[in-house]
């Protein structure tokens, strides 16, 4: 674990350890090995906030590498010794050693043992069965590569959709009733990426693009996402805390999405969760259809 006061003064200078300007696997696992109370250390605290926050907006996102604490921390440390050169002169010695005899320990009298803290008040409104069940859920923006039809089914197309991870992701969509290919290829959408895989007359499908239909399933139209959305962002339900997405398995097995979906809806042409708009960090995502459509 890291020398935390070292890691504090380290951070006071720069926004992340692997990198200058962007969040790195170093960083993250850096983090995760720290077990210390970091509010005593504000740009500890500070940077492991922002790191947090940057892993529930881009849960699968592939981070860069970086350079590991210690070798940088170290080339810094030789930086700054070689900028020393002046040496203390005897009137500065001698007030040095003044001070170590002021600064000898003094007998400690007995404190009165701490009164136990309060817990924290929470903020915002309680969440209910649902909102946890919403807040778990991991729609992420995503970018369609290639679509091409099933061959043994005139409703599903195939596609492959890049969502900032390891690899694309492999989708059956049942769209071709309302989208030609070359109006799906290349468009921005948002996936469902948390939950289990399975197969679509027979072609292995990993997600789910998320449309607003009407009641009757005639009229079927993508969410939108905005202008400056980046792909593998996640989507934050308006206030709404949102916890680290659920694995696939448990997803299912808790109906995440069964308890969440029924409250996605279009209103004014924003896609809601509720009454809290589907948002990113460029803004809100929309529906081009009348209020009441479903979301899924």
């Amino acid at each position: 674990m890291a020398d935390l006061k070292q890691l504090n003064d380290f951070l006071s200078t720069r926004p992340f350890v692997g990198s200058e300007s962007s969040a790195t696997e170093e960083d993250f696992k850096l983090d995760a090995s720290i077990t210390a109370d970091k509010a005593k250390f504000p740009h500890v605290l500070r940077w492991s906030q922002h790191l947090g926050r940057l892993k529930l907006m881009f849960p699968y996102r592939q981070w860069p590498a970086g350079t590991k604490f210690g070798a940088v921390a170290g080339a810094a440390k030789e930086v700054q010794a070689d900028s020393k050169v002046t040496k203390a002169s005897p009137k500065a010695a001698a007030a040095a050693e003044v001070k170590k005899t002021e600064d000898k320990p003094k007998e400690k009298k007995q404190e009165k043992p701490a009164a136990a803290a309060k817990p924290a008040a929470t903020g915002g409104a309680a969440r209910d069965d649902d909102d946890d069940a919403a807040a778990k859920i991991s729609l992420i923006v995503g970018k369609v590569t290639k679509v091409w039809e099933h061959p043994d089914s005139d409703k599903l197309f195939c596609e492959e959709i890049d969502c900032g991870e390891a690899e694309v992701r492999q989708i059956g969509s049942g769209l071709r009733h309302f989208y030609k290919a070359e109006e799906f290829e290349g468009r921005m959408v948002l996936v469902v990426a948390n939950l289990k895989p399975k197969k679509l007359a027979g072609f292995p499908s990993n997600g789910m693009v998320l449309c607003a239909s009407s009641a009757d399933h005639t009229d079927v139209k993508f969410v939108e996402v905005p202008a400056g959305a980046q792909i593998g962002e996640r989507v934050v339900f308006g206030d709404l805390e949102m916890d680290p997405p659920a694995e696939p398995n448990p997803c299912e097995k808790k109906k995440l999405f069964i308890k969440a979906q029924p409250h996605f809806n279009a209103k004014g042409g924003v896609a809601m969760y509720k009454d809290k708009p589907f948002t990113l960090l460029s803004g809100v995502c929309t529906a081009p259809v009348a209020d009441g459509y479903s979301l899924s």
